[in-house]
């Protein structure tokens, strides 16, 4: 059940694509919004993503009084990214051995 919600989740998470392919036959993301209440940290888009763009922080407790603040941005997850940089390194080489 665990790995069937953390799909169905995903799937609902606006991530879109853009509709034309690039000259080399991909297509890339053009929009990234994670809806925070949906997500339930199980690490799966992160072991997913071929390209390491996606990273599970420590950082799992969030205060929002209204509805669309659950809704990260772009902006916000490299602004995140940014702010725990450090930490991300860290955690990067303490689980290097299991990668």
């Amino acid at each position: 059940m665990h790995a069937s919600y953390a799909k169905r989740s995903a799937r609902r998470s606006r991530l879109r694509s853009s509709p034309r392919s690039r000259p080399d036959g991909t297509r890339r993301t053009t929009r990234y919004d994670i809806d925070l209440f949906k997500c339930i940290y199980c690490g799966f888009c992160e072991e997913a993503c071929p390209t390491d763009a996606i990273v599970l922080t420590r950082e799992i407790e969030f205060h929002m009084e209204r509805r669309h603040e659950s809704i990260a941005t772009k902006e916000m997850l490299l602004a995140i990214g940014d702010r725990k940089e450090a930490e991300i390194a860290a955690d990067r080489a303490a689980d290097a051995r299991f990668r």
